[in-house]
């Protein structure tokens, strides 16, 4: 991943019909490097998440604080474009958005997706 994958996102051509959009991955992948040496635990990571029910909050909310709990493990998350949100904010960004049954929405913040969780429960709550 690293020497491949990642080598070749971090050196995409800047020409051409897709250079801005290049100059993007770029900027994204400049200090991100894949910490998972094995393929075999990353085939375990992936069998334990298809275990997840996301149509269940609890296991949706369960994977978000494993996520965030991921995030603040690695002390260089920030490096690249990852942020911690507090969970405090979702109420008050969810407040704003105001999601409404059957009407498209969108948030920059979706990394852990802990904001769309909180969404679908507010969206949930119109239905009658």
């Amino acid at each position: 991943m690293n020497n491949d994958v990642f080598k070749a996102l971090k050196e995409l051509p800047a020409t051409g019909k897709q250079a801005k959009l290049a100059a993007v991955v770029r900027d994204v992948f400049e200090d991100a490097y894949n910490y998972m040496k094995s393929g075999h635990l990353m085939r375990q990571v992936i069998n334990k998440l298809n275990e997840i029910n996301f149509n269940r909050a609890t296991d949706r909310h369960q994977f978000n604080d494993i996520y965030e709990q991921i995030l603040a493990d690695l002390q260089g998350a920030g490096n690249a474009g990852e942020y911690y949100t507090p969970r405090a904010v979702d109420p008050v960004h969810r407040g704003m958005v105001d999601p409404k049954l059957g009407k498209p929405f969108s948030t920059p913040r979706v990394a852990p997706g802990r904001f769309l969780v909180c969404a679908i429960e507010h969206v949930r709550k119109q239905v009658p």
